[in-house]
């Protein structure tokens, strides 16, 4: 215990009786007091408290380690991520540009979708999703979201201000995929730095910036909703792998398997698949069990099972 509070009250008093014959030294005490209690502050908490490492750690490490005051501008997320992307759109216009044949993307789906933003833009209700020039009599309903029609047909509205229509689609339909290549990488290289750090990031922009190149659904041209489905798959990834689990990286994941399953249903199977590797990964809601095997981490969520007679 500390001793502070009888030194404080033995020296009040001491200073108390001395000034007894003064008018008023009350005052005079509770000043003395303050005194006291700044010369004899009491013990601190010294309890040690295990930080985690985080993005600003991450930078402050990299700056003392290479002995400048500044983090490098290559070292952060966004900049790593906008230059492979640039990099990247370039690489793909070059070969596009050098054997394309229309605007278009060779899928049928790609046609179709510039069809549907076509009457879209028309004036065909947005909950009307039929085809009427598709099929028997009376069209056909299509089962595609209207979600990626919006931006596309927002782009086109906003090109069309200084362009003539045919040439303000082609720009549009070129370009729409290579906007979501950096929607791919940022999440990405943001899973991969929380993890391990700016290198593995560069690593990681690098092979995901391959894969969009060798992917036809990031190719120019591309319009159909499958690379917006990859991209939003990878941002629930990224997401459930967070290693300090924060609220916001739920919320996110939460916000694109929503936007992914309303886009398209096929990417049902791939939702789950993806919660359940983060669940016994070590990270997100597996992180209350880190060194059980997986086994044990099913009979502890699952108490209620019975061994078979």
């Amino acid at each position: 215990m500390s001793k502070w509070p009888v030194r404080a009250s033995v020296m009040l008093f001491t200073r108390y009786t001395e000034n007894r014959t003064r008018e008023s030294p009350v005052p005079q005490a509770l000043l003395f007091l303050g005194k006291v209690k700044a010369r004899f502050p009491p013990p601190r908490n010294r309890r040690k408290v295990r930080t985690k490492m985080t993005e600003n750690m991450a930078d402050r490490s990299l700056s003392r380690a290479t002995g400048q005051s500044a983090v490098p501008l290559l070292s952060r997320l966004l900049p790593a991520v906008a230059l492979y992307a640039v990099i990247t759109a370039a690489i793909a216009l070059a070969f596009f540009i050098s054997d394309a044949k229309d605007y278009v993307g060779a899928d049928n789906d790609d046609v179709m979708r510039l069809v549907e933003i076509r009457d879209f833009l028309g004036g065909q209700n947005w909950f009307d999703l039929t085809q009427y020039r598709l099929g028997l009599e009376g069209g056909t309903l299509m089962h595609w979201s209207r979600l990626i029609d919006l931006p596309i047909a927002l782009l086109l509205r906003l090109f069309s201000l200084f362009l003539a229509p045919d040439k303000a689609e082609a720009v549009v339909v070129t370009i729409w995929p290579l906007l979501l290549v950096p929607l791919l990488l940022l999440p990405l290289g943001l899973a991969v730095r929380r993890l391990a750090g700016v290198a593995a990031m560069h690593i990681a922009l690098g092979l995901g910036a391959l894969f969009a190149l060798g992917c036809v659904r990031f190719k120019p041209g591309s319009i159909d909703h499958h690379n917006v489905q990859l991209m939003l798959v990878m941002w629930i990834a990224a997401m459930l792998v967070d290693p300090q689990r924060r609220a916001s990286s739920y919320i996110v994941a939460a916000i694109a398997c929503a936007l992914a399953l309303a886009i398209g249903v096929e990417t049902t199977p791939l939702l789950p698949s993806s919660v359940s590797a983060s669940r016994f990964s070590g990270f997100g809601t597996a992180g209350h069990f880190p060194d059980r095997p997986v086994s044990s981490a099913c009979r502890l969520r699952c108490p209620s099972r019975r061994p078979s007679s």
